[in-house]
This record gives C-alpha cells, structure tokens and sequence, in this order.
C-alpha cells in the first residue's frame, strides 16, 4: 500500500505577511524531501473555491512551480471539481502539467458539491453527472493529440487540435471521486481509480472498493491498482488522547461540509457531525502503533491501494513537524 499526504495542512497553510512565497518554497521543498525520505511517495493537492483547504491557492499553477522542488514523490489533485470547469482548458493544462512533473501527476476527478462553487459557475446540481461523464470523453480526446470532433448535450469542439504530446500514455492516471455505489461503479467502469474522501466511514468504505472492484473486473482483464481514500490521522499518545488534542486544536471541524449540503441521498452516510462515540469509525488514531493497526486495517480489510493521510495535532513548528514525518516513517511506514 502506498501512502500519501495532504501537502497544505504539512505545511500550515499558504504563504502569507509573515511568510513570504520565496521562504514558502524553500520549506516546500525541505518538507518534500522529508516525506521522500519517510517513505511517502505522493503528496496531494485540493482544489476548492469556497473555504478552501488549499487557502485559495490552486492545483495546477501550484504543481507547476513545485514540481521541480517535489523530488520524485507523484503529485496528485483530489479532486478537480470537473464539471465547473471547461475541459478543453483542463485538457490542456493537464498535458503541461504532465509534461513540467515529468510523468508524476495523478488526477481526481468528482462532481463538486457547494452551492457558493456551484452557482458562480452557472452550473445547476442536476447538471453534474452529465457534464462530468462528457467531460471525461471530452479530455481523451484531446489527449489522443488528434484534431477532436465533438457534439455534446454540454460542449462542442470543431477540429481544435491538443500537439503536445503527454509523458504519461495515454494519459494521467484518471481517479474519480466516490462516495456513491453509482460513483464508485462509474469509476470502475470508466476510469483508472477511485478516492474516497475523509467522512466515508470504514464499513461503507469497504463497500464502495467492494462496487469498485465488481465494475472494474467486469470491464478489465487485470486487477485494479489504484483504490484510494483520505484517512484522517490523529496522533496522541492512545486514541482517547489523540481525539482529545484534535478538538482542542480546534481543526476537526466540518463547516465546509455542514453548509455545503455534501450530504445527498445517492450518497453512502457521512460523518459530517463530530461525536466522540464514532470517530474510530472513520478516523485512524492513537500512537505509532494505533496507526500502523488502522493503516493495515485499510489494506488488508478495506482493500486501498492508497491512503491519503490527512494528519491533525502535528508539531506547529516547521522544523519539529519535520522531524516527526522522519520519526513517523521509521516506525509506521517502513513496517507497512
């Protein structure tokens, strides 16, 4: 199993007054170098407009300008909010991107959810699927690097003409977001991978790799390789204490979610209140060895391939925050 992390939370946020881009950069690539060390072998990105996990900063102009400090971790967007966006643009960009990291980017790809991105866009909820699914056929065929000919419910491209030619072949990998059995039969059927997001609890988790799985094995010959899912990770000193120092920093909060009425009813439940009684069953947390335990829970019962670890209560300060990922990868990931 491989395991990833979430860029921005390492590094505490976006640049800022008291922390210049050019300073920002530099620990960019010290934490990079790090999580390489530690074992990690990719880092994940958000894209989001509203209440931003990434700050407001976004995916693609940001993979570009740290790919050449990154190492040789793989740079991953979960997710791309596909439908609000064109895809001939994100056809394009996609190709440069693959060509500036040289081979190392992974794409997510789901639906978008809050109304605050949706209605900027000028796209109706009902709307999603559709655009996402044409979406979709609309990218390949812009990547095949032939004139595209097409005629949609939602886009039209009459002979515009993508030449540069993508490292990955015949594309980056494609990962689709899933919190439905729908979505998650839809990844399996049509893309090369499927991310769950951090609410999805364990048991309903298991059920969406086990929809994921049956789609793929009826549309492919080889087994799936790339089954994911954002964990969150609270680290103390047991569970109880783990849980307790993610509350009181006040980070284990769901007003992005709450507001953004994530919740819909094609949708496996989300944990999207936080209560004490159930956080163990959709969070990893406890101390080196708690962790290494959810972390085989994740490969050997729920079936991942890839984690994305979302991590709570690590060190503020930069350098200590640094020595921890060494620390966590000595104890946790090299016994994986």
């Amino acid at each position: 199993m491989e395991l990833g992390a979430v860029f921005m939370s390492l590094m505490g946020g976006p640049p800022s007054h008291s922390r210049p881009f050019n300073q920002w950069v530099d620990q960019a690539e010290r934490l990079f170098h790090t999580m390489e060390q530690a074992g990690f072998t990719f880092a994940v990105f958000s894209h989001a407009y509203q209440a931003s996990l990434a700050g407001g900063m976004q995916p693609t102009p940001l993979i570009a300008r740290l790919a050449p400090v990154s190492g040789n971790l793989r740079l991953a967007v979960q997710v791309m909010l596909l439908p609000l966006l064109n895809p001939m643009d994100v056809a394009y960009n996609v190709a440069s991107l693959d060509q500036i990291t040289e081979g190392r980017l992974d794409l997510g790809i789901g639906l978008g959810y809050h109304p605050m991105e949706l209605e900027p866009s000028g796209i109706a909820r009902s709307e999603r699927a559709g655009r996402f699914e044409e979406s979709v056929d609309v990218l390949r065929k812009f990547w095949t690097n032939e004139p595209v000919e097409h005629k949609g419910r939602y886009y039209s491209v009459s002979g515009t003409h993508l030449t540069l030619p993508l490292v990955q072949s015949p594309h980056p990998p494609l990962w689709g977001s899933a919190h439905s059995h729908g979505a998650a039969a839809r990844a399996g059927r049509t893309l090369e991978g499927m991310v769950a997001g951090p609410q999805v609890r364990f048991d309903d988790l298991s059920d969406l790799v086990a929809t994921f799985r049956t789609s793929w094995n009826d549309t492919h010959d080889n087994p799936p390789t790339r089954i994911g899912a954002w964990r969150p990770t609270l680290i103390g000193n047991d569970p109880a204490d783990a849980y307790e120092k993610a509350v009181t920093g006040g980070r284990l909060t769901f007003p992005r979610y709450q507001g953004g009425a994530m919740q819909e009813v094609t949708m496996v439940p989300l944990a999207l209140e936080l209560r004490g009684e159930d956080v163990a069953e959709w969070a990893i947390m406890g101390n080196y060895s708690h962790i290494l335990d959810g972390l085989h829970n994740c490969g050997d019962t729920v079936g991942l391939t890839h984690v994305t670890c979302q991590f709570y209560n690590l060190p503020t300060d930069f350098d200590a925050k640094l020595e921890w990922l060494q620390d966590f990868g000595r104890e946790v990931i090299a016994n994986l």
